[in-house]
């Protein structure tokens, strides 16, 4: 599964960014830097 993130910057919303790629990542999903490959 590939995923992206647009994270609007507040610092809450940084957080919970963080939490969700971390999720992601030990669910062996990859990150791509651009939605449309997502």
């Amino acid at each position: 599964m590939k995923f992206s993130v647009i994270s609007l910057g507040c610092p809450k919303n940084l957080v919970d960014t963080e939490y969700i790629l971390g999720k992601l990542n030990a669910c062996n999903a990859k990150f791509v830097s651009n939605p449309e490959e997502a």
